[in-house]
């Protein structure tokens, strides 16, 4: 007899803030340790609010939703040439399943489509050993700067 090993590819997607999906999103849990490290996900919805070029979006796992994930660019005619991931949050229940690197590979595969911009940044706390470790093998480094209390790492394309 032989044994097949069938690998269960996830389907990850991403899709816009809804009446729909509102209340489940804002209600993911993470675990304790790590909410010192990230910010909440109704703070991030408003701030989207406030500026142009904020995307808040829902993490699915085809229809379970699984997570959140913000990122920003600048509107054309700014100096800046980056874009900024501001808050990857995966449900407590979901994490340690590869979803966290798959929704990270997605968004800086489509990001990179944007040929206008050469750089993505996020600030990352340096006690958050999980975070560092997905960023660094994602191509992240850290620049030097700091932004507000963390240091900031960026990936170039």
């Amino acid at each position: 007899m032989i044994n097949i090993i069938l690998e269960v590819i996830n389907l990850v997607l991403f899709k816009e803030i809804s009446e729909e999906n509102y209340s489940k999103v804002i209600n993911l849990e993470i675990n304790d340790f790590q909410k010192t490290f990230v910010g909440g996900i109704v703070d991030a919805i408003e701030e989207s609010k406030k500026h142009e070029g904020f995307f808040p979006l829902v993490i699915y796992d085809d229809e379970i939703i699984i997570g959140f994930l913000m990122y920003n660019n600048y509107p054309e005619g700014t100096t800046n040439d980056k874009y900024w991931i501001r808050v990857i949050i995966i449900d407590k229940k979901y994490q340690n399943r590869g979803y966290g690197k798959i929704a990270m590979e997605i968004i800086i595969d489509e990001i990179k489509k944007d040929k206008k911009h050469n750089k993505i940044y996020l600030c990352v706390e340096k006690d958050n050993k999980i975070a560092l470790s997905l960023y660094k093998k994602l191509g992240f480094v850290f620049n030097g700067r700091i932004f507000g209390n963390q240091p900031v790492m960026e990936l170039k394309y």
